[in-house]
């Protein structure tokens, strides 16, 4: 419009001065045909360019203010973002990806730099150990994003099998012990009952306690080392099984 000699007619420079009627619907005609249509016919009853500029810069004022306070908020979503203990790296990384895109769509642009630092920043402390590495041993502003994302789903895939020999171990040993918690509770039941009533009880061998009813012929052996053999029995068979699945 300048370029036309017309931006006079928006910019009115001294006050109460009258512009050409000529450059008048000039400058409205160019300003109708920059707008979109529907804001056109919302403009329709302006017969001053000045209206329609002010218009204009009511309208989309307000969008930028929106605009910022959305940036704003994703801003803080991106400082806020930490991995959680039951989430893996493919989520947080497309959480991160969906704010970058997000905020990227609102014309705020995220450095791959940043991003990386991000990323490294949500990581918990079970994963302190490689963040530490890649931090030292790389250069943060000059490393992508999916390399940064590869190491740490290779070092997520090293941790995931030395939990699972963890819980394996764990969970056995608790077994174990609960089995041999009982036994010794049945054997003491039974230790009772032989006292009580000699005649319907007896030790059947050296580390097991045996329980014969004279009237009806029934007969429980309990062996704690049997039953402790069995546990390991069956604990390797189930190991083996997972194994093939994976």
């Amino acid at each position: 419009m300048d370029a036309h000699g017309i931006w006079e007619t928006v910019n009115v420079r001294v006050l109460g001065e009258e512009t050409n009627t000529k450059k008048k619907k000039q400058a409205l005609d160019f300003l109708f045909q920059a707008i979109p249509e529907e804001m056109v016919l919302q403009m329709a009853s302006y017969t001053d360019p000045k209206q329609v500029w002010d218009g204009l810069k009511t309208r989309y004022l307000g969008v930028d203010r929106v605009r910022t306070a959305r940036v704003a908020t994703l801003k803080r979503e991106l400082e806020g973002l930490r991995m959680k203990e039951d989430e893996t790296i493919d989520n947080v990384v497309t959480k991160l990806s969906g704010l970058a895109s997000k905020a990227r769509s609102l014309g705020y642009e995220i450095e791959e730099g940043d991003l990386v630092k991000r990323l490294l920043d949500s990581m918990p402390k079970l994963f302190l150990q490689i963040v530490a590495s890649i931090e030292q041993c790389f250069e943060l502003d000059a490393m992508l994003f999916d390399e940064a994302v590869g190491r740490l789903k290779a070092y997520e895939e090293r941790i995931k099998g030395t939990e699972k020999r963890r819980t394996f171990k764990v969970v056995y040993c608790w077994l174990v012990e609960k089995i041999r918690t009982f036994v010794s509770i049945v054997a003491m039941e039974v230790q009772i009952e032989m006292a009580l009533d000699v005649a319907g009880k007896e030790v059947v061998g050296p580390g097991k306690v045996g329980m014969g009813n004279v009237s009806n012929g029934i007969k429980v052996t309990l062996n704690v080392s049997s039953v402790a053999n069995l546990v390991t029995i069956t604990m390797s068979v189930l190991s083996r099984k997972r194994k093939r699945k994976i």
